[in-house]
């Protein structure tokens, strides 16, 4: 099905939209500047670089691709530092098996749901997502359920697909820092049945296995600086490169745990950043919990964004778990993989892991319970999104006496090869609704307040229409930087202090709605001074999952409390204003 191509927005549009956002962050003479930076670039090389920016999108578009596919692979893959501390995400999954008293029966019930829909993906036949009014998305991302890795090199990593067909494929199960490989699919790429699964799971499952150190995964949180030399010394040994081939060639992992706390936030960043509890750089690792039957699935986040991961977890959902009876070939018993490592190679994971631990403990994580009034009460309708993003520009006045810019993702997959655009929710409108209501939350006359409020969710909703248009500024400047690289015609807009101030996020934002698919989720803050912050919709509540690095995050303590003294404040002036 033909997709249209990811639109290069007008050059005026970003232009004014970049003018527009950084206005409500700077003080007057810094506007002015910028604009004066500005209007150069428009009258200058502005012109020639969104000329080129178009013909370059035409002819990506013709080989399959947008004309951000490659920026982007390229920003990602170029990550040096640990994955689970910048990019990498982890996600409670609403998928949950029936308890029969058998852990290996639940265990299989949960992996056989997992496996149907990534099996599907390696035979072709995955269904053509599509958007709630019946328009076809992107399939990009769901080729990463066939399988493969990331694959760290020196500079840039590549992305090894590894093997893609359905028939007798493998997955991992890691137990105790141990690696098994599990045949999951027939001859004909079908899953095995439920029973054949718990009979293979129980030689893992049933005996004590003796703890592995460092663990078979425990290399892979090491950024790619200190990996990808270590891992090209580890492959010349032929039982690593062999050990490495199958590793690839996995179609997911499933660790197998017992819930470390019963606390969903520590829970969260366990599982983000615990060594040796996945090999990160798969595109999907799940963890289970025999036991308590909760589903975590970390996300390599290069390769898959939310949304796919939503649908995809929606038809695990769906699927039920079937015992097929007597197969074809009967599954291969479970293996282990391992690493043969030289005295050098275990110092140097060793070193490596020393140092990534003492910047993984700097990782926190809080999840927030913010009230919120129910829809059916609602004096008229507000955007959920859109009151989200108000509770942060409160709490960034509330804490600091000013706003720093915010990101925030919007689902582009109606697009070939779309993925996602940036939406800048720190509006004039927004600070200005945010000052007045932090001067005076109780009014006698709520008029003044419900129009500025009407206000800021109009401007945040102009913000998503434009979104859905592929009309974000971020991107469009990514590309025209793109080009000016590699035509050398730099310019002094893309080093300026309002580019640089409004495209650092002193908040990483994102939702994916209701919790139906994901109950919550995190990762880490793209600034070291700033908060990645997940939230999440409930019919009386808004969940906020917040991660920052305890010392360098800005005044986390307060900016915590800030949150939930907003959106208390937001929620009690809504209770107040008439109906409309």
């Amino acid at each position: 099905m033909s997709l249209p191509p990811l639109p290069v927005p007008p050059l005026d549009e970003s232009l004014s939209r970049l003018l527009r956002t950084y206005s409500a962050l700077a003080a007057p003479e810094e506007l002015a500047e910028a604009e004066q930076t500005v209007a150069d670039f428009r009258r200058g090389v502005g012109q020639a670089l969104q000329q080129e920016l178009e013909e370059f999108a035409d002819h990506e578009y013709a080989a399959g691709r947008s004309w951000l596919t490659r920026e982007w692979d390229r920003q990602y893959m170029a990550v040096r530092d640990p994955l689970t501390l910048s990019s990498n995400a982890v996600f409670a999954l609403a998928l949950t098996a029936q308890d029969t008293g058998d852990p290996a029966a639940r265990t299989a019930e949960t992996i056989h749901r997992i496996a149907a829909v990534h099996l599907t993906e390696a035979r072709g036949e995955t269904e053509t997502e599509v958007d709630p009014r019946g328009n076809a998305l992107t399939m990009e991302m769901w080729r990463c359920l066939a399988g493969g890795t990331r694959h760290p090199q020196h500079d840039v990593d590549t992305v090894e697909t590894g093997d893609q067909e359905a028939a007798n494929r493998e997955i991992g199960i890691l137990r105790d820092g141990r690696l098994f490989t599990l045949t999951i699919s027939d001859d004909y790429g079908r899953p095995h049945g439920t029973t054949e699964l718990a009979e293979s799971l129980a030689p893992i499952m049933g005996s004590e296995t003796e703890p592995s150190e460092p663990g078979f995964a425990a290399p892979s949180v090491l950024g790619g600086a200190r990996l990808a030399p270590l891992l090209d010394d580890m492959l010349t040994d032929d039982h690593n490169a062999a050990t490495y081939r199958r590793l690839q060639n996995l179609l997911f992992t499933v660790t197998l745990h017992s819930g470390p706390e019963d606390d969903a936030a520590e829970q969260l960043r366990t599982f983000l950043t615990e060594p040796g509890r996945i090999w990160v750089h798969k595109p999907l690792s799940y963890q289970f919990d025999p036991q308590g039957g909760d589903v975590h699935v970390s996300a390599e986040h290069s390769v898959v964004d939310g949304g796919t991961l939503i649908e995809a977890v929606r038809r695990m959902q769906e699927i039920t778990p079937a015992d097929h009876g007597p197969l074809q070939t009967a599954p291969t018993p479970p293996q282990e993989l391992t690493w043969r490592l030289t005295d050098d190679q275990r110092r140097a994971i060793d070193e490596g892991l020393e140092d990534y631990m003492a910047s993984a403990a700097e990782l926190r994580v809080d999840v927030l319970d913010l009230p919120r009034v129910r829809d059916e009460y609602l004096p008229f309708r507000m955007s959920t999104d859109g009151l989200q993003q108000l509770i942060m520009t409160i709490a960034q006045l509330i804490t600091y006496g000013r706003v720093r810019s915010v990101y925030e993702s919007v689902d582009m997959r109606q697009f070939r090869a779309g993925r996602t655009e940036c939406l800048r929710p720190v509006t004039p409108e927004a600070v200005a609704f945010a000052r007045a209501l932090i001067a005076d939350p109780h009014p006698e006359d709520t008029a003044a307040l419900s129009a500025a409020l009407v206000a800021a969710l109009d401007a945040h909703r102009d913000w998503v229409k434009a979104c859905k248009k592929g009309h974000g500024f971020d991107r469009h400047l990514a590309g025209l930087e793109m080009i000016a690289r590699r035509h050398g015609t730099w310019h002094p807009l893309f080093d300026s202090p309002a580019v640089a101030d409004v495209r650092t996020d002193l908040l990483s934002t994102t939702s994916l709605g209701t919790a139906d698919q994901i109950v919550r989720y995190t990762f880490a803050p793209t600034v070291p001074q700033g908060f990645g912050i997940a939230y999440t919709q409930h019919p009386d509540r808004f969940e906020f999952t917040v991660s920052h690095l305890a010392d360098q995050a800005d005044r986390p303590d307060r900016f915590l409390s800030a949150l939930e003294e907003a959106a208390q404040t937001l929620h009690d002036l809504i209770r107040r204003l008439p109906p409309v």
